[in-house]
């Protein structure tokens, strides 16, 4: 079982997303993360938020980032 940490997960998604123009981004403020959740995909072009209230880790397995034997450490 391999553990990858969330840092590196999000640099995978990224780099996963650049093509579409999108990112993988935390909110700053106490008052966004309301609104947005913890993590949410921002559409660089246009500067609209694609989704809110992602899950990273969800997210790197809808998109085949992360193994089947890999688990994410939140540090």
């Amino acid at each position: 079982m391999a553990v990858i940490t969330m840092d590196a997960l999000v640099k995978r998604i990224n780099l996963k997303l650049a093509h579409k123009g999108q990112q993988l981004k935390r909110p700053r403020s106490r008052s966004s993360r309301s609104n947005l959740g913890d993590y949410y995909v921002l559409n660089l072009r246009d500067n609209f938020v694609v989704a809110r209230y992602v899950k990273p880790e969800t997210l790197g397995r809808q998109l085949g980032l992360l193994g089947q034997s890999e688990i994410v450490k939140n540090a």
